[in-house]
């Protein structure tokens, strides 16, 4: 039990230093697992993973009491994956994962999702995964949508078919039921989603500036795993997360690594110097059309215009709002800082 674990707003702090003008800290959590780091053929496991049977159809297995070279394996869960399960694959450019072929199974394994402290009351903490944990398309077509429709919201939450309008259920196989066990799915809030119209673009095309009518968000929802909007990466109400208020400032709060097991289903990382590694990401607010959805760039500004929503390569990012009280399913995983310099397990 975490009694005495307390929670901490981000400690926000001036720093001309940085791009943003300021330096974030924000205390994290260990809390459900997925597949992360990817198992190499120099790794003990991997003879292991390629002669093991019992896979499940989701391509997971637990690996119990196997002792390899003096390492014990014992409750260790795996996920394997071919070039066709990826939701994007391509050859020859150093943005995206290398796949040699069609037919060799890459393994990886599951472990503990780290999650920023963006918001807490006492109670209930608002939760933002530390990198972006997979690769999917907001939608699976590229069709009018909003965040209650689309394929994505389905995928997080495990809904059927009826929950989105390219009738695909997402019942069995979906990230709620592969991240964390029922136990610890009742520890996750039910969230009332507001989804407001984009903050910047106008239906009649350019900027708010022109009086338009801002692309529509769409119903409210009541999930238990979300995308972040606008108007929690930026805007005044942003502020207090950690983000700057500004959409077009490159703001490090903003910037975004993933997983091996993320570049493996697609994501594209950048290799310039200086933001190398970092991803674009989804929110679930509309871009400037119904067919697109906004992101966030390499460099941590918001493309309040978006891209087509049936688009690879980008992040996902999962926010949630943990229930405190449920303390026996998740420990304090230390600091990270906006400057990636800091990261104490205390």
């Amino acid at each position: 039990m975490n009694k005495l674990l307390v929670l901490h707003n981000p400690l926000i702090t001036e720093d001309d230093t940085m791009d943003a003008s300021q330096k974030v800290i924000w205390d994290c959590v260990w809390f459900g697992n997925y597949p992360q780091t990817e198992i190499k053929q120099t790794d003990v496991e991997y003879l292991l993973l390629q002669n093991v049977e019992g896979w499940d159809n989701n391509g997971d297995i637990v690996i119990n009491n196997n002792v390899i070279n003096n390492n014990v394996i014992n409750g260790t869960k795996y996920h394997r994956m071919l070039k066709g399960d990826a939701t994007y694959s391509k050859s020859g450019s150093s943005m995206y994962y290398s796949w040699e072929d069609d037919t060799t199974y890459h393994y990886f394994r599951y472990e503990p999702v780290k999650w920023r402290v963006l918001k807490t009351d006492g109670n209930v903490a608002m939760l933002l995964s530390d990198i972006a944990l997979d690769d999917r398309k907001y939608n699976a077509k590229r069709e009018s949508t909003t965040w209650e429709t689309s394929t994505i919201r389905s995928w997080l939450n495990g809904y059927n078919a009826d929950m989105n309008q390219e009738g695909i259920s997402y019942s069995i196989t979906n990230f709620i039921n592969s991240a964390f066990t029922y136990e610890e799915q009742s520890a996750i809030a039910d969230t009332n989603i507001v989804n407001n119209d984009n903050l910047y673009c106008s239906i009649e095309g350019g900027n708010n500036t022109n009086g338009g009518n801002n692309t529509n968000g769409g119903n409210n929802t009541m999930d238990k795993l979300f995308l972040l909007s606008e108007s929690e990466v930026y805007t005044n109400n942003a502020v207090t997360y950690g983000f700057v208020s500004d959409n077009r400032v490159d703001d490090e709060a903003k910037r975004c690594k993933s997983s091996d097991y993320a570049k493996a289903m697609g994501l594209c990382s950048i290799t310039s110097a200086g933001c190398k590694g970092n991803c674009w990401w989804w929110l679930r607010s509309p871009g400037d059309s119904s067919n697109s959805a906004v992101c966030v760039n390499y460099y941590g500004n918001v493309c309040n215009y978006g891209d087509y929503n049936n688009y690879h390569g980008y992040g996902v990012r999962v926010a949630l709002n943990l229930k405190l009280s449920f303390s026996n399913f998740y420990t304090y995983a230390g600091t990270v800082c906006s400057d990636r310099t800091v990261d104490i397990l205390e």
